[in-house]
């Protein structure tokens, strides 16, 4: 009833999963990546407490094989699941059940596990790892998308489709989520999840950037970060929120001009009276001059 990948990137050091199924909300319970440790997925008559056992294991010296085949031993109705798990060292494991509803398979590769189970057919599986396997220059998170892409293009779930989710973990594991959790995504219930799983992610790519853009602008770059807000706010549509803290951004590096040009790109926004609001509720918070504030709308 699902299908999923976990992985790592061997150079930044981040582990992650993404999982689509047709179920609600399969990123509740079956979502499990520990930064520094390893990623595991359950499924298929899931048992979570797999992922949680198998990421112990590795946390204590095991191996993903190792832990995996420890928390498998414990369980009688192991024929019915399907679980995979990479290491932080690169180390993968997969099980698929011979009693998993058919299609069911998996596949390991070099940094990465897919798997699936009532899918369309045995295809499925194979357009997961023709898309792990492609040779591209892309972050984690893009080969996780892709091959739930490449999935559900394939057929995917042989009953549809209702919900996906993505967690991609930094190399640390620090307890707090964040700064641990690089990207944290879940649709519960859409008709097409994938796609779905797909903007929001260019949108979570979009604040990173913007986020390195505002530090850019305090270590005294401001050239640099203006191009930065400016990827952003292209992969974002221009957004008025981005709009208004980017701006609220390049006044505080002292490119006032920047900013008021900026901000009268929203001057024919249908909402331009809630943006103005916000800009002189920013000016009342002290986080940004009050006579600049009103320029930007003049």
């Amino acid at each position: 009833m699902t299908y999923s990948i976990v992985a790592r990137d061997p150079e930044s050091g981040e582990l992650g999963m993404a999982v689509h199924s047709r179920v609600f909300g399969v990123g509740r319970a079956l979502h499990h990546v520990r930064g520094g440790v390893g990623a595991v997925n359950s499924q298929a008559m899931a048992l979570p407490a797999h992922a949680t056992r198998t990421l112990d294991g590795i946390a204590a010296g095991a191996t993903a094989a190792e832990a995996l085949e420890d928390s498998l031993s414990r369980d009688d109705a192991r024929e019915r699941r399907q679980v995979i798990a990479i290491d932080v060292a690169g180390g993968t494991a997969a099980h698929t059940g011979s009693a998993c509803i058919a299609s069911a398979g998996h596949h390991v590769g070099p940094d990465w596990v897919v798997a699936g189970n009532i899918l369309a057919d045995d295809g499925v599986v194979e357009a997961m790892v023709a898309a792990a396997e492609r040779d591209t220059d892309r972050s984690l998170p893009r080969l996780l998308l892709e091959v739930l892409q490449a999935a559900e293009a394939a057929g995917g779930d042989a009953r549809g489709s209702q919900s996906a989710a993505m967690l991609v973990a930094g190399p640390d594991h620090t307890g707090d989520p964040l700064v641990d959790r690089v990207v944290d995504l879940r649709i519960d219930d859409h008709v097409a999840p994938v796609t779905e799983l797909g903007r929001l992610l260019a949108r979570a790519e979009a604040g990173h950037v913007f986020e390195r853009a505002e530090r850019l602008l305090g270590d005294g770059e401001p050239g640099r970060a203006a191009e930065l807000f400016g990827e952003a706010l292209d992969a974002v549509d221009r957004d008025p929120e981005f709009v208004v803290w980017t701006a609220l951004s390049l006044a505080g590096a002292g490119d006032e001009a920047g900013a008021r040009d900026l901000v009268a790109t929203l001057h024919d926004h249908p909402d331009v009276a809630r943006w103005q609001d916000f800009t002189h509720r920013l000016a009342a918070a002290g986080m940004v001059d009050p006579d600049t504030a009103t320029t930007w709308w003049t």
